[in-house]
């Protein structure tokens, strides 16, 4: 029951050394759970150097995707929090224009409800490209116009951001966001991305036309993406900020980088509430 997991999450709280929360606000919920359980914020972030831009995308997919198309993808888990339902409504709203397709690549535990939204809905401009090794997901990126990135609406979600942000972001691709709390907050941050409320297709349709008919805002936005997860969640130098934090926790001897507290200054700069 719901009453039984949350003693067993205070409890593991309350048991554990330190507890690594991937945001301030997931820092929060933990905190109201267990006020005493002892923290540290060490962000998620993204492989720069395997997500990044790859040139002539097109010639080395094996998928036709038509260049002429305006396309809007979806690349990442179909998962719980994935709010694929109001895509999918987007799509069959923008069936009038010929010009735009979607394309989602991916797999997960929702993806027999992807099924049946697409056999419910049968829009003419999805196609479900399916899951595709991590290797060659860079290239399916580096084809899209825009990337869209959606959250279903509940509190929990509002402390999250999903790390399919970073790879649209470190691939030079805009993003529609559809969320709330953190994850609009970083996306006005970046100055790549436009938020809008979650759980609205007509409102994800208008964006995607506003978008579609501005390639001048959209390439501002592409320059935007990669500099600023370069600069706050490239996953190495957060990965070297764990790696101390846990030999501090273990007492364990060895080479500490020199400029840990930069680096973490760097990382944390004007985003205190992240």
């Amino acid at each position: 029951s719901y009453k039984i997991s949350k003693r067993i999450e205070k409890r593991l709280y309350q048991k554990a050394r330190l507890v690594i929360p991937v945001t301030r606000h997931s820092e929060k919920i933990i905190q109201e759970t267990c006020p005493q359980a002892r923290t540290y914020v060490v962000y998620n972030g993204v492989d720069t150097l395997h997500f990044k831009p790859v040139e002539d995308p097109l010639s080395r997919i094996p998928e036709p995707m038509d260049e002429k198309k305006f396309k809007v993808g979806y690349v990442g888990t179909i998962g719980v929090i994935h709010d694929l339902d109001t895509v999918i409504k987007a799509a069959k709203i923008l069936e009038d224009d010929p010009d735009i397709v979607f394309y989602l690549i991916g797999e997960g535990s929702r993806s027999a409800h992807l099924k049946r939204l697409l056999d419910q809905y049968q829009p003419k401009n999805v196609r479900w490209l399916g899951i595709k090794p991590h290797s060659e997901i860079p290239l399916y990126l580096s084809a899209l116009d825009l990337g869209l990135n959606p959250v279903y609406q509940t509190r929990v979600f509002e402390s999250i951001i999903t790390v399919k942000f970073f790879e649209y972001l470190s691939c030079k691709i805009p993003v529609i966001t559809m969320a709330r709390g953190l994850l609009k907050k970083v996306g006005d941050a970046s100055k790549a991305a436009v938020t809008i409320p979650p759980e609205n297709p007509e409102m994800l349709a208008d964006s995607i036309r506003s978008l579609k008919n501005d390639p001048e805002k959209r390439k501002i936005m592409a320059a935007n993406g990669r500099p600023f997860v370069e600069r706050y969640f490239d996953r190495k130098k957060w990965a070297t900020v764990l790696s101390d934090v846990l030999m501090d926790q273990l007492d364990m001897p060895g080479d500490r980088p020199n400029n840990k507290e930069e680096d973490i200054q760097i990382l944390k700069q004007n985003v205190p509430d992240w």
